[in-house]
């Protein structure tokens, strides 16, 4: 069972559900905070290449995309520069919530590009094996 005590020593994973809660919550849709979820997307988005944020940025970034916050043509110019630069912008860990984001936004930009979808799955699967090295695991 997940307590406060717990959230005190993983902030990260506090932050994580701080953010899930509220983007899923229906006040989130309120019109006063469409500038604020577009601001945290800009942050998730940088920080997704870092590897001590990058976990939080995918769990706000997936959060931000299936509660639908930012209309989609706004996110169209990040979605196209994460799948396709994947290896430099992209989650720079492969965990549960980097793979999961990662199929959200394969999803949504073979949504909003069709002719696209063969060019979006070889910079994911490129992606993937960047980051996976099972010759590294303990």
């Amino acid at each position: 069972m997940f307590q406060v005590s717990s959230a005190l020593r993983y902030p990260s994973l506090s932050k994580k559900l701080i953010s899930y809660s509220f983007a899923t919550h229906e006040v989130s849709r309120h019109a006063t905070l469409a500038s604020t979820w577009k601001q945290l997307w800009q942050l998730g988005v940088r920080a997704l290449s870092l590897p001590p944020t990058s976990r939080a940025a995918c769990v706000l970034l997936h959060s931000v995309l299936e509660a639908n916050l930012v209309p989609r043509h706004e996110l169209a110019d990040d979605v196209n520069q994460i799948v396709t630069t994947a290896d430099i912008s992209g989650p720079s860990v492969l965990v549960d919530s980097s793979l999961v984001l990662m199929l959200s936004l394969l999803r949504l930009r073979n949504n909003m590009f069709p002719n696209a979808s063969q060019a979006t799955s070889n910079h994911i699967i490129r992606w993937v094996f960047v980051r996976w090295s099972p010759g590294k695991l303990p």
